[in-house]
């Protein structure tokens, strides 16, 4: 026997098309982008600043990289397609920045030799402590 799971309904405010773009929707953004990018080439990329936005973009994205079964729909996401050429785009010859070695940071001397139980210079005694010494 299957236990049924009640799921409820998502609230209207789920949804605004005037707030700001959340981090999942430009994650999925970034994704359809690069899928377009694979199959299509370089492509101008859209940055959207809402919700409204964003879904009508990723509607978009999501209609070339999974174009339409029937005939109206294959046209129009073929008329949304930019003309792609046969020929590799150029690629410019730029060398790599050269990167410096890590460096490692070091404690200075003084604390180096305390963490390590010794003492590189010597501990301060209270006055107590240097006048109980003299009388030994």
């Amino acid at each position: 026997m299957v236990k049924v799971i009640k799921v409820p309904k998502t609230p209207k405010s789920a949804y605004d098309p005037a707030r700001k773009v959340s981090n999942l929707l430009k994650a999925h953004i970034v994704q359809l982008e690069a899928a377009r990018q694979k199959q299509y080439g370089l492509m101008a990329i859209k940055r959207p600043r809402n919700e409204g936005q964003a879904s009508a973009y990723i509607a978009e994205l999501t209609q070339l990289v999974h174009p339409a079964k029937d005939d109206a729909a294959a046209a129009e996401a073929a008329a949304l397609r930019p003309a792609v050429s046969d020929e590799p785009e150029p690629v410019p010859d730029v060398k790599p920045a050269k990167q410096s070695p890590a460096r490692r940071k070091t404690k200075p001397a003084r604390r180096r030799a305390a963490a390590s139980g010794g003492s590189a210079q010597p501990a301060r005694r209270s006055k107590a402590a240097r006048a109980g010494r003299a009388k030994r």
